[in-house]
C-alpha cells in the first residue's frame, strides 16, 4: 500500500507534463518525425528488432514507442508524456519494495521512495520523451533487483530477474550497471554467501557483457571527439561526482546542457569546491560510525554513475560529461540512506523534518518541470544556466525560424557557431536560412562547411542537393542527394529530394521509384504523394497522377495546411490539360 501511495504522489507531482509538447531535440528523431511510427505497422515494429535505428539498438524502448503510436494511430505527445509519468511512478514504487527487502522499515522505505521520486534531478528523465528509454530500462532493472533481493529466492524469481535484466539492457545499454548494483547489495547488505550469490551474479554479468557485445556489433560506433588522456580521466570523474553531489544537496539551476566538457574541466584544474567535496567524503569514510551508514549508499550512487563519469570516453562528453538523466538510478543510493536512517517507533521531529524536505523537493520539481513545456522554454532556461550552450542556441534558432523570425533565428545560429565553430547542425540551419533570405552563395558555403564538420550528417547533403538543383547544377545535385539517401535511407525526405532532382533532370521513371520509396517509408507523407503524382503525370498516366495528387491534398489538409493551395493548383492544372 505504501508503494502505491508513493507512486501516486509521483504521478500527481509530474502530471502537468502530460500537456507538454514534443521537443525538436531528439523527440523528433525518435518519435514525432519517425517514419516507422507514422503510421505504426507490424513491419516497422519488426524492423526495430532486426537492426539498429538511429545507430542505436534498443528494441525494447522502440517497441514501447511503437505501442504508444499504435494506440493513437500516430505519435501524440500527451500519450508519451503520460506514459513517462506512469513509468516514473512505477519505478518509485519498485524502489519502495526494494528498500523494504533490503531491511528498511515501512515508513523508511516510503521516505526513500519519495526522495527518489521527487528529487529535481529526476525531472529531465520524466519530462523529456526521448528519455523514456531510461525510464523503461530503470523499470526492468529495478524489477530485476527486487527479484534478486527476495527473501525467498527460487527458480521462478531467478528466471524473472534474468529476463528483466535482459529487457533492461534492450531498453538502454546503461542498464549494464544493474548486475554491479546487485553485487554491491550482496556484498554489503544481503550477505547470503558465495554459494548462493556467485551463480546468480555470474549470470547477470555474462548477460550484461553479451548484450553489450551484441548491441556494440549491431550499432555504429559513437563518435567521440573529446578524447581525454588516461591521467586526466580521474580528474574528469572526480569533477562529475562533485557535480552530482552538489546537485543532490542543492538541486537548482538544472538544465539539459551544462557545458562541462573534459577539455574545460582539465583546463580549469582542481578548484576549492572539488577539494572540499573530496575532503568531506574522505572525512565521512574515516569515521567508523559514519562509514557504516554512508558506505552502502555511496557505493550504490557511484556504481550507478560509473559508466558516465568519463573514465571511459562516451559521445555525450562532446557536450558535457554530466547530465541530470545520468543520475536517475543513482538516486537509489541516497534513497537507501534515508530509508535505513528512519528511526524506530514514533519520531515526531523526524516526521516533521522529512515532510518539510519532501515538500521542498515537490516544489522544486514542480517548478523545474515547467521549463520542459516546449523547445523554446527549455532552451531559453538552458541559456540562463549556460550562456555558451550551442545546442540551446541552435534549437532556439529552429523555433524562431519556424515562426518566421529569420533575423532572430540567424542571431541564434551565429551564437551557436561562435560557441562551437564546427557545429554541423547550426552551420546547416544557418546556411538554409541565408538561402531563404536571398544570400545563396553564403548559404551554400555554410552547408558545405556543415558537411566538412560532420560528413555523416545527412541533412546538409540533402540541402546542398536542393541548392544545386535550384542553380541548375543537376549532376552535382544528384550526387549530393544520393549521398543523403545512403546516409539516411530511413528518412523519406531524402528520397523525395532525390526524386525532385530526377524530375528536374527529366528522368521521371527514376523519380517515380524515389517517391514510391518515400511513400512506403511514410504513407502519410504529403511531399511523397505530391512528387508521385508529378512523376506519374510526366510519364503520361493522368489518372494515376490525379489519384496521387488527391491523396496529397487530403493529407495536406490534415497535416500541412500551407501546402494545400499549391496542390490544388497542381490538380487544377492537370484537369485543364
Amino acid at each position: 500500500m505504501l508503494a502505491l501511495c508513493v507512486a501516486l504522489v509521483a504521478i500527481v507531482v509530474f502530471a502537468r507534463t502530460s500537456a507538454f509538447e514534443f521537443l525538436v531535440w531528439d523527440d523528433d528523431q525518435h518519435v514525432s518525425a519517425n517514419a516507422r511510427l507514422d503510421p505504426p505497422t507490424l513491419e516497422s515494429l519488426a524492423s526495430f528488432w532486426r537492426a539498429p535505428f538511429l545507430a542505436l539498438y534498443v528494441p525494447a524502448s522502440y517497441t514501447l514507442f511503437w505501442l504508444q503510436a499504435w494506440v493513437t494511430n500516430g505519435p501524440d505527445p500527451r500519450v508519451y508524456h503520460a506514459v513517462s509519468v506512469l513509468l516514473h511512478g512505477a519505478n518509485a514504487a519498485l524502489v519502495v519494495l526494494l528498500l523494504a527487502r533490503l531491511g528498511a522499515r515501512p515508513l523508511g522505505a516510503a521516505l526513500g521512495g519519495l526522495f527518489f521520486a521527487l528529487h529535481p534531478l529526476q525531472v529531465e528523465s520524466v519530462a523529456w520523451i526521448s528519455e523514456q528509454r531510461g525510464l523503461l530500462a530503470a523499470l526492468f532493472g529495478l524489477g530485476a533487483l527486487c527479484a534478486y533481493a527476495s527473501a525467498r529466492p527460487g527458480l521462478r524469481r531467478d528466471l524473472a530477474a534474468g529476463l528483466l535484466l535482459i529487457l533492461a539492457l534492450l531498453a538502454k545499454p546503461s542498464a549494464v550497471v544493474v548486475p554491479a548494483l546487485a553485487l554491491v547489495l550482496e556484498v554489503t547488505v544481503l550477505r547470503r554467501g558465495t554459494r548462493f550469490a556467485a551463480p546468480r551474479l555470474a549470470f547477470g554479468m555474462v548477460a550484461a557483457v553479451a548484450c553489450l557485445l551484441v548491441t556494440k556489433g549491431l550499432q555504429q560506433d559513437e563518435s567521440v571527439h573529446e578524447i581525454v588522456p588516461l591521467l586526466g580521466r580521474p580528474l574528469v570523474a572526480a569533477d562529475a561526482i562533485e557535480f552530482y553531489v552538489r546537485k543532490l544537496f542543492a538541486p537548482v539551476e538544472l538544465a539539459p546542457d551544462y557545458g562541462r566538457r573534459p577539455s574545460l574541466v582539465l583546463a580549469h584544474g582542481v578548484d576549492g569546491t572539488l577539494v572540499a567535496t573530496c575532503a568531506g567524503l574522505a572525512a565521512l569514510l574515516a569515521v567508523p560510525a559514519l562509514r557504516r551508514q554512508a558506505l552502502v549508499p555511496l557505493a550504490l550512487f557511484v556504481t550507478a554513475l560509473a559508466p558516465v563519469l568519463g573514465l571511459v570516453p562516451f559521445g555525450h562528453q562532446d557536450l558535457s560529461t554530466v547530465a541530470d538523466r545520468y543520475a536517475y538510478l543513482a538516486l537509489l543510493g541516497p534513497a537507501y540512506l534515508l530509508a535505513r536512517a528512519w528511526p524506530a517507533g514514533s519520531a515526531r521531529a523526524a516526521a516533521i523534518a522529512a515532510s518539510a524536505g519532501l515538500l521542498a523537493l515537490c516544489a522544486l520539481s514542480f517548478a523545474q518541470s515547467a521549463y520542459w513545456r516546449s523547445t523554446d522554454s527549455i532552451f531559453e532556461h538552458t541559456l540562463a544556466v549556460n550562456r555558451r550552450s550551442w545546442i540551446a542556441h541552435t534549437n532556439r534558432g529552429l523555433v524562431l525560424q519556424n515562426r518566421g523570425d529569420l533575423v532572430g533565428a540567424q542571431s541564434e545560429y551565429e551564437a551557436a557557431i561562435g560557441a562551437k565553430p564546427d557545429h554541423a547542425r547550426a552551420l546547416n540551419n544557418l546556411g538554409i536560412l541565408l538561402v531563404q533570405r536571398g544570400r545563396g552563395t553564403e548559404g551554400e558555403a555554410l552547408v558545405r562547411r556543415a558537411i566538412e564538420a560532420d560528413p555523416r550528417y545527412a541533412r546538409p547533403h540533402m540541402n546542398l542537393a536542393a541548392i544545386l538543383g535550384n542553380l541548375g547544377r543537376f549532376d552535382e545535385a544528384e550526387q549530393s542527394a544520393r549521398r543523403a539517401v545512403e546516409l539516411a535511407p530511413e528518412d523519406p525526405t531524402m528520397h523525395t529530394t532525390l526524386g525532385n532532382v530526377h524530375l528536374r533532370q527529366g528522368r521521371a521513371g527514376e523519380a517515380l521509384l524515389d517517391f514510391e520509396s518515400a511513400r512506403r517509408l511514410r504513407p502519410r507523407d504529403v511531399e511523397a504523394w505530391l512528387g508521385l503524382g508529378l512523376a506519374q503525370e510526366a510519364l503520361g498516366d493522368s489518372a494515376a497522377a490525379r489519384a496521387s495528387l488527391t491523396s496529397a491534398l487530403d493529407r495536406a489538409r490534415e497535416r500541412a495546411p500551407g501546402r494545400v493551395r499549391h496542390i490544388e493548383a497542381q490538380l487544377a492544372r492537370l484537369a485543364g490539360r
